[in-house]
């Protein structure tokens, strides 16, 4: 059986090169080694040499390829374009692009945690997030155009911040913020302009647009994605914090998909069988937890 750890290939990934020789994770070797046998079929032809350098993005596309095979799903990976085809019936679904952002560099950057004691900066947090949304967003138009896609298929966009040490501390929340509206707290930021959408007093969500504005550096970030029409590409956001190594029997009980009420393409409710789903109502956000067997 090919193994998922390659020992002939120069690694530069600390991570990567930890959970392959020490000997105290041969457990968790061995659970990625099984999900490397499902996927490997579907992964580009330079996986095994791209995860020696980026260890977390990589495994993040496995992971969500691994859930969409548990969901009954067929993949198709043709090393161009989206990270992953998904068909249902034999009928293209969805296509899907896995990102695990880092936590960037310049003044607006985060941290890793140093201490016992920290702030956690959930508007650098939020800036980030969006910052590789959007890049990702437009990267699918343009591929659209060049890479002969199917213009009607729902793009899904899988999100992972475990790289940012400090993003896991209710990144979920921050997730919400950030496609539904709403901003992050921070000393160093202010609100400029906000535009209300529909608000409901049985829900602690309105869906509108915020900017934010760091003080420090005059960067910007404008919350409610899913409000911005150059967003509507976009049909949904799978997210999930899940590190290397960790995987349930049912790895969709690790996952939320938030879909995006103004897409040109949109998902089916429910259609995805993930622990949670968020879509928005006629005047409330919707967060249905459900139990996955």
């Amino acid at each position: 059986m090919e193994t998922f750890f390659r020992s002939d290939i120069s690694a530069r990934d600390q991570w990567y090169v930890k959970l392959r020789d020490d000997p105290n994770l041969a457990a968790d070797r061995i659970t990625i080694d099984a999900m490397w046998t499902r996927f490997s079929p579907y992964a580009d032809k330079n996986f095994q040499v791209e995860v020696t350098n980026d260890l977390i993005s990589k495994y993040w596309e496995m992971f969500v390829g691994c859930a969409m095979l548990d969901a009954g799903f067929a993949l198709e990976n043709t090393g161009a374009g989206p990270d992953l085809r998904v068909y249902k019936q034999d009928v293209l679904y969805a296509y899907i692009e896995a990102v695990a952002p880092s936590g960037g560099t310049g003044p607006d950057r985060v941290d890793d945690i140093k201490g016992s004691s920290f702030w956690v900066p959930h508007d650098k947090i939020s800036m980030r997030l969006g910052s590789v949304l959007l890049e990702k967003s437009r990267k699918h138009q343009r591929d659209i155009g060049c890479m002969a896609l199917d213009p009607v298929a729902p793009l899904v966009i899988a999100l992972n911040p475990r790289k940012m040490e400090m993003a896991q501390f209710r990144p979920d929340r921050a997730v919400i913020q950030l496609l539904y509206g709403g901003h992050p707290s921070g000393e160093d930021t202010y609100v400029e302009s906000t535009s209300m959408g529909d608000s409901s007093s049985n829900s602690s969500w309105y869906m509108g647009q915020t900017i934010i504005t760091k003080r420090s550096t005059g960067a910007q970030l404008k919350t409610g994605f899913f409000m911005d029409e150059s967003f509507a590409g976009v049909a949904a956001v799978l997210f999930g914090c899940t590190p290397v190594g960790r995987v349930t029997d049912h790895p969709l009980t690790e996952l939320m998909l938030l879909h995006n009420p103004f897409a040109r393409h949109p998902l089916g409710i429910g259609h995805i069988p993930v622990s949670v789903e968020a879509w928005w109502t006629t005047n409330a956000l919707r967060i249905e937890t459900k139990r996955n067997s």
